[in-house]
């Protein structure tokens, strides 16, 4: 208690109309109780101070009382420390703030996608093989004379895998099919692709798919687009993962290839 309080209750003791002045002043026992238990110590310290006694406090029941009370817990939690006054921002530098390497990735695949249009479903690479404006502007296409250029070599040091959809009837597909081709016209044939295919290739060469129908105006683009909405919600929590990044439309459909080269189809019927 500084001398100035002090001074100020001893004259409120000693006041007769105060009702509270009894024998000496302040060595009255009303006084003497009063002056034990306020305690004006704090009200004139600073905030600075105040703090750290408390941590101090807080550490010394820590080391020799053994096991603390649970409301003395709360008290020191909820005391600012030296190391971080409450009217202190948070630093930018903490780990809540650290954007990690995945989110980065990510980040910069989706800026890739949206800035380039050549690039594949999942934005690691453009496509390999060479594409046209076909009617269906969401999709890329590839002429008649790049697909027979597929099935006869000349994209094998870039491709190790294709695979050609067609999505006609199965009627359809027996009058005369593009060779190596395999007839899905159904959802659940489609979205079985999403299941086969278990591995990447270590040489880095490509998997492609190519889809058409009778002309790829109906059926194949629509198969297409359906499966690359399932491949999306497969690979959902790796975005923008693909299980095939990188498809193709046979533009013109099996009509179309038919008329550029019919002994690549089995059989040359139509």
């Amino acid at each position: 208690m500084t001398p100035e309080v002090k001074k100020n209750i001893c004259q409120l003791f000693d006041d007769e109309d105060s009702g509270l002045g009894m024998g000496n002043g302040c060595e009255s026992p009303v006084y003497y109780k009063l002056s034990t238990r306020l305690d004006f110590s704090n009200v004139f310290a600073s905030p600075s101070e105040t703090a750290d006694e408390n941590d101090r406090s807080c550490f010394r029941r820590s080391l020799f009382s053994g096991k603390r009370r649970r409301d003395d817990d709360k008290d020191c939690l909820s005391t600012p420390s030296k190391l971080q006054r409450r009217d202190e921002p948070v630093s930018r530098g903490s780990s809540s703030f650290v954007e990690s390497p995945v989110s980065r990735d990510v980040k910069d695949a989706v800026n890739r996608l949206v800035q380039e249009e050549d690039l594949v479903g999942d934005g690691t690479d453009t496509f390999c093989l060479p594409t046209i404006r076909g009617k269906h502007q969401d999709l890329k296409s590839i002429s008649a004379d790049t697909m027979a250029d597929i099935l006869t070599g000349s994209y094998d040091d870039v491709i190790s895998n294709y695979r050609i959809i067609d999505c006609r009837y199965p009627y359809e597909y027996d009058g005369g099919h593009i060779q190596n081709a395999e007839n899905m016209y159904t959802r659940d044939q489609v979205q079985q692709l999403l299941h086969d295919r278990q591995s990447c290739d270590v040489t880095g060469k490509r998997t492609v798919l190519i889809f058409h129908c009778e002309f790829s105006s109906e059926r194949g683009p629509k198969m297409m687009r359906f499966l690359r909405t399932q491949d999306r919600a497969q690979n959902e929590a790796n975005y923008p993962a693909l299980t095939y990044p990188e498809m193709y439309l046979l533009d013109g459909g099996f009509k179309a290839f038919y008329q550029t080269d019919k002994t690549l189809c089995y059989p040359m019927e139509y």
